[in-house]
């Protein structure tokens, strides 16, 4: 079984999560201030919050694939990993690509929008 492990973006960065809990009102979500203090994100807080999980996968580097990373190594073309009916997948690639050990992470899709492809 898979490690189940979640990442954020939030204030700016790729933060990972360090606890998840649910309060009447909602969620809740403990990540490392810039200090690497615990800091809990409340729903009163008026953000918007992207929880992206691990894939279970690690890139040729051995670096952890989540979603919403971008991958480079597939003809010069880079590609979003997303979850898509129940499995991770690789956009534009698909699901039938043997690529995820192949390839590097080299940013996501909150901090590095300028690699997306067209």
């Amino acid at each position: 079984m898979r490690e189940i492990k979640f990442n954020v973006f939030y204030q700016g960065k790729m933060r990972p999560v360090d606890a998840l809990r649910w309060k009447d009102n909602g969620m809740v979500v403990n990540v490392p201030d810039d200090d690497g203090f615990p800091h809990d994100i409340t729903p009163e807080i008026p953000i918007s919050l992207s929880l992206l999980q691990y894939t279970g996968l690690k890139d040729k580097n051995g670096k952890e694939i989540y979603e919403g990373d971008i991958l480079y190594g597939n003809e010069d073309e880079n590609d979003t990993v997303v979850y898509e009916e129940n499995k991770f997948i690789l956009q534009p690639l698909g699901d039938d690509s043997i690529f995820w050990e192949k390839s590097e992470v080299i940013g996501n899709i909150y901090e590095n929008k300028e690699l997306l492809n067209d």
